[in-house]
């Protein structure tokens, strides 16, 4: 908020913003919206969530590890047989016991 063309522009915005609209705001920013709880805990939360993964990073780096790639799910065109699997589980099915 240091350029002070664009600064009243952004405290107008942050003044008017409906709260069901936020997703994030800095603490720099909550300055001006407002201090409410469920805000805060989005930022808490947020730069926890940023300090693990940096963490994370960090161990993986010291030791050596490099991360894999994410492998999609092999596409599986089976149809299950669910009057199968139906009669299945009612064959399996224990008589209630009597107290």
């Amino acid at each position: 908020m240091k350029d002070m063309l664009a600064r009243p522009l952004l405290v107008k915005y942050l003044r008017n913003i409906d709260k069901e609209d936020i997703s994030h705001l800095t603490f720099s920013q909550m300055e001006i919206y407002g201090w409410y709880p469920e805000i805060i805990w989005q930022e808490v939360s947020y730069l926890f969530a940023n300090f693990c993964e940096m963490v994370k990073n960090e161990w993986l780096a010291m030791l050596n590890i490099t991360p894999q790639p994410a492998k999609p799910w092999p596409e599986q065109l089976v149809n299950p047989d669910w009057d199968m699997a139906l009669a299945h589980a009612r064959a399996q099915q224990i008589a209630p016991t009597k107290r």
